[in-house]
């Protein structure tokens, strides 16, 4: 049986986009209605690494399909300063700031799409789904740039 749970998630750390453009600015993919497009594989490669990392070896995560596009609270332009070959660069980056709160729906069938259970695995519970949340926002976050240098990072509301 499918669940369809409302996820509230605080950013502990400003969640960037990385879509390059002619102003120099990096932004969120959006789709056709001006939401935040989401990086689906991205998002099953983490809560398959936070399965992993909690030994939940008997979750199927490809069970978990978050939806689409994310209405996002307000952005903010946030500069990234960094250090490249001895010299001091920025970039700006399209950004939700830390604190806000993104709200969106996620759904956990009872078997991956087109595929039967894999022997053994199922789909994740609810304290099992927060788990994988929890362990994402602390290590490594959703951000679309940047989740390997502490962007994107939230707890779970």
């Amino acid at each position: 049986m499918a669940t369809l749970y409302e996820l509230k998630l605080r950013l502990a750390s400003p969640w960037l986009g990385n879509q390059r453009t002619r102003e120099a600015v990096r932004r969120f993919r959006r789709d056709d209605l001006g939401k935040i497009a989401i990086d689906l594989p991205q998002w099953n490669w983490t809560f398959k690494q936070a399965a992993l990392a909690l030994h939940m070896d008997n979750i199927d995560t490809d069970t978990i399909r978050p939806q689409a596009n994310i209405d996002p609270p307000k952005f903010v332009l946030y500069r990234r300063n960094y250090t490249h070959n001895n010299k001091q660069c920025n970039e700006m980056f399209e950004a939700m700031r830390e604190n806000s709160v993104v709200t969106f729906n996620m759904l956990v069938t009872d078997v991956a799409h087109g595929s039967s259970a894999p022997a053994g695995k199922s789909p994740p519970n609810a304290e099992q789904l927060t788990a994988i949340l929890k362990f994402t926002g602390e290590f490594l976050g959703l951000s679309p740039w940047g989740g390997n240098y502490g962007y994107g990072r939230f707890s779970v509301e």
